[in-house]
């Protein structure tokens, strides 16, 4: 579930897996690879469907995605 609180909600303007990684790469000493790697297993840890590719896509393209799945 993502929130609308605006405040605590994905950037529309930047793709998922850019968000993710950058918060995981702020807080743990990490390559991109690894970031990446350990965003698409949160992603699928939170049961998203097909999460690498979520990985690859804006934060509007997850309710299309989520509610066809």
């Amino acid at each position: 579930m993502v929130f609308q609180d605006p405040a605590r909600s994905l950037n529309p303007t930047m793709k998922i897996g850019h968000q993710v990684t950058e918060a995981i790469r702020t807080h743990l000493p990490v390559s991109k690879a690894e970031a990446k790697e350990r965003a698409i297993g949160l992603l699928q840890r939170v049961r998203l469907p097909a999460a690498a590719q979520r990985f690859e896509e804006f934060p509007h393209q997850l309710s299309v995605a989520c509610a066809s799945a």
